[in-house]
C-alpha cells in the first residue's frame, strides 16, 4: 500500500511538472543489469517512488542514480506529504473537514 501510494504521487508530480508518464513498471537499463522504474516519462526520465522514513534505495537503483544522473528520478514521499498535499487541494475547493454537527 506504501509503495502504491508513493508510485501514485510520483505519477501526478511528473503530470503536474508537464512530463507525462507512458510506461509503468518498465525495465531501465543500466552498464551491468537493469533496474525497474515505477514509470517512465515521455523525456525519457526513469522514475523511482520511495514512501516512508526507512525507505531506501537497492543496489541497482543507486547505479541507476549513478549512471543516468538527471534522467533517474527519485522521490522521497513522507506521510507528512500526503497530509500538505491534502491540505492544499482541501484549502483550494473550500473544503472544510469539520464536523457539521458543532455548527448546529
Amino acid at each position: 500500500a506504501k509503495g502504491e501510494l508513493g508510485e501514485n504521487l510520483s505519477l501526478v508530480k511528473s503530470i503536474a511538472r508537464g512530463d507525462l508518464p507512458l510506461t509503468k513498471q518498465a525495465r531501465t537499463r543500466l552498464s551491468k543489469g537493469y533496474t525497474r522504474a515505477d514509470h517512465i516519462t515521455r523525456n525519457d526520465t526513469s522514475v523511482e517512488a520511495k514512501f516512508g522514513p526507512w525507505a531506501e534505495l537497492s543496489t541497482r537503483q543507486r547505479q541507476a542514480v549513478e549512471e543516468l544522473g538527471d534522467k533517474y528520478r527519485v522521490d522521497f514521499w513522507r506521510p507528512e506529504d500526503v497530509g500538505k498535499i491534502t491540505g492544499g487541494v482541501a484549502g483550494g475547493l473550500g473544503l472544510s473537514f469539520q464536523d457539521d454537527w458543532a455548527e448546529r
